[in-house]
Formats: structure tokens, C-alpha cells, sequence
């Protein structure tokens, strides 16, 4: 049988179980590839751990965050990932081919030293727009990378080969752990499809994590751009869709998956930022930082915080959108970061702070929480050790 005939298997069976048998509602949703969702309403703890046991199936993972649950399955050669989100409660299981997910329950940093974090400049002159892009890069202990996104023109990506050449130590060459994507605008991913074009013979790469989305039209050039060209030059990379609960252990380094797109169903994905993929790096002393990508709107700002609450609270915070919207008072006042980083020009970071419809959540930020520290994705790269010993001046 093949793999989308036992995901619709499994996915019926679920359906049926859950509405003939508990008289739950319950709805499935096509995600990327061959995966499905299936998403029960009104649902309580009591029903997620029976649906658990309903699987039968090998627990590969269990995390909890607040009264959330999330925990990994594996059914012969699928897997299937279980939810439960307590604000809505709502329960869901996203069920595709299996993938071999580096997961963490518990923290095991391969050592004690602070990873760096560089924000990386981008090439506001030659943008159309002057004024977006976003490339975050850590350096981890064995001389490794993670990267997120990457900025927007070939210039970015040239940008960032220069920067991995010249902070790269190790003797077997440039080696990135994890490639990180947020979202599918060009501004994010532009520099990424320049740099596996140009350079994937140079760079060694082991994760891509990306969460396409195949249900809202704005999404598909993305889509198959990346697709292909991951298929084509990094084969034998492993590449992952991360979800919301997931925590992710790259040497000194953990990430952990706090939004998805998969998180605003059922209603559907409106505004393509708010198919942004945030998380939250931890440092082996615990100082935090929480990338938001570009979230938008106020309603996704809503249900993160209603989900998340306290758990997002971060030393370091990435603005969403650049700081043109996204952010919400109630939500920078959970976050309560005590260093901010906005990923757009000098330029335009002196006009938001003056304009009417950005004003509010960037004043809230900026002046009524007191930030110690601003950093802009401008004039030169910006680095950061993410240790308390930084930010105790």
C-alpha cells in the first residue's frame, strides 16, 4: 500500500473513532506533500490521552508546554504527531511518511559555551522596497551553523558564504547543522535559493527545516523553488517540517517550535506572514531568544499568546514584520525582552516609530518596557553572545 493510501487509512479510522464512537467533530485538512490533519473540536485531556492509546503506536517524543501536549508517534512507516492546544481545546494529529526528527525531551547541550548569534546585514540599496529581509546565523560549538532564512538578493547570499568562510574553524570544511526558513517571501528566502544555486558545492548542510504552505496560493512558487532545489543539490540532507511542541537539540543549542501554520486551522491562512514559523532558542545558562518571523496580523498575535502565554517570555526578541505590524502591546509585555531586534534599515526603523499605524506596539516596546539594547540589520553585522554575563552591564 502506499504511503498517502495508509495516511488516508489512518486518517479515516481517526475520523470515524472520534465522531461514531466519542460523538466528536471533527475535520481533515491537506497539508504539504502527502500529510493530513485531522483536527477534533471540544476536545479535553481526558480524550487526547484515550486517542493516544487508540494509536497504539511507538511514542517517540513527548514535550508539554503550560497545559499543551504534543507527542510523536511512529506506525510502521509514518508518523503521527498528537496535540492538544488546552485554550482551544483542541486536538490534533497531523499524519504523514516518516522523518527522522533530532528531538529533545530533556536538555543535553554538548557543552557550557554560549553559542553566537550574528545579525546579519542586508543589501538595503539594491531592494525594491529599501527596507526588508531578515539572516540570522548561530555559531555552535563544534564550529557549526544554524541559519535563519537569509535575506533577499544574490548579494545576501554572497554575504552570507563570506561570513561562513570567515568565521568558519573547522578542518573538514563549512558545515551548516540547520537552515532554518520562517516563511515563503522572497525577502526570507530570496538569498537562500541564490546561495544552494551558487554555492551548495562549498557548504555542507544537514536539516533543512521549512513548513510550506499548499493551501494558499501566494505560497507556491516557494514551494516548488526550494523543494527542487533541495532535491537537487542536497540530497542526502535530511529535510524536516517542524510543529508547533517540537524541540529541536543542535549541540549547545535548542530550539523549539512555539507557531505553525497548521496552528490557525481551521480558519484559513488569509495573510501569508502568518504562516511564519517562531521559535525559541535556549542557551545552555537559559538566556533566550524568540524568533517571530513575519506574523502580522493581530488575530494570529492573539492566538499565539493565548496558547504560548508566559512560555514566550525572552531575553531577545526578533520584531515581527520588520516592526510593521504583527506585534501587539499584550503581546511584547509577555515577551518582556530586554533586547530587541528589528530586521529592516535605519532607514525605515526611524519612520515606524513615527508613524500612526505602527506606532503604538513599537512605543509600547521601545519606551514604556524600558529596552536596554536596539539592533538593526544595518550597517555591518551585529554579534551577540547569548550568555547573561552579555546583558548583566
Amino acid at each position: 500500500m502506499k504511503s498517502s493510501e495508509q495516511i488516508r487509512k489512518i486518517i479515516d479510522e481517526a475520523f470515524a473513532w472520534l465522531e461514531t464512537a466519542h460523538g466528536v467533530s471533527a475535520r481533515v485538512f491537506s497539508l504539504y506533500g502527502e500529510a493530513l490533519e485531522l483536527i477534533a473540536e471540544n476536545a479535553g485531556l481526558s480524550l487526547y490521552e484515550e486517542f493516544c492509546s487508540y494509536l497504539n503506536g511507538q511514542r517517540r517524543y513527548e514535550n508539554r508546554i503550560l497545559n499543551n501536549l504534543y507527542r510523536l508517534f511512529s506506525v510502521g512507516e509514518l508518523d503521527i504527531y498528537v496535540y492538544y492546544t488546552d485554550s482551544e481545546h483542541r486536538l490534533r494529529a497531523v499524519v504523514s511518511p516518516r522523518s527522522a526528527y533530532p528531538l529533545a525531551e530533556e536538555l543535553n547541550f554538548t557543552s557550557n559555551t554560549a553559542p553566537t548569534l550574528s545579525v546579519l546585514n542586508m543589501s538595503y540599496e539594491l531592494q525594491p522596497s529599501h527596507d526588508n529581509g531578515l539572516g540570522l546565523v548561530l555559531t555552535l560549538d563544534d564550529g557549526s551553523f544554524v541559519i535563519y532564512d537569509g535575506g533577499f538578493l544574490e548579494s545576501d547570499a554572497d554575504r552570507i558564504l563570506n561570513f561562513l568562510t570567515q568565521r568558519n574553524t573547522r578542518t573538514d570544511g563549512i558545515c551548516i547543522t540547520a537552515w532554518i526558513i520562517t516563511h515563503g517571501h522572497e525577502d526570507h528566502y530570496g538569498a537562500f535559493v541564490w546561495f544552494l544555486k551558487k554555492y551548495h558545492d562549498l557548504v555542507k548542510v544537514k536539516y533543512f527545516l521549512l513548513n510550506p504552505v499548499n493551501h494558499c496560493g501566494e505560497g507556491k512558487d516557494y514551494l516548488a523553488t526550494v523543494s527542487e532545489l533541495i532535491d537537487l543539490y542536497y540530497a542526502d540532507a535530511t529535510k524536516l517540517i517542524p510543529y508547533t511542541g517540537m524541540k529541536f537539540q543542535f549541540q549547545n543549542v535548542r530550539i523549539e517550535v512555539l507557531f505553525t501554520h497548521q496552528d490557525i486551522l481551521p480558519l484559513p491562512v488569509t495573510c501569508f506572514n502568518d504562516a511564519s514559523t517562531i521559535t525559541k532558542i535556549t542557551s545552555p545558562d537559559g538566556t533566550t531568544l524568540l524568533v517571530t518571523g513575519d506574523i502580522q496580523t493581530r488575530s494570529r498575535s492573539s492566538l499565539l499568546q493565548n496558547n504560548m502565554r508566559e512560555y514566550m517570555k525572552s531575553d531577545i526578541l526578533q520584531v515581527p514584520h520588520h516592526g510593521d505590524s504583527g506585534g501587539t502591546p499584550d503581546l511584547y509585555d509577555l515577551i518582556d525582552p530586554h533586547t530587541v531586534i528589528y530586521s529592516t534599515s535605519n532607514d525605515k526603523y526611524g519612520r515606524i516609530r513615527g508613524e500612526d499605524w505602527a506606532l503604538a506596539p513599537n512605543d509600547f516596546l521601545l519606551k514604556k518596557m524600558q529596552v536596554k539594547r536596539v539592533i538593526l540589520a544595518d550597517d555591518g553585522i551585529k554579534d551577540i553572545s547569548l550568555t547573561q554575563k552579555t546583558f548583566s552591564d
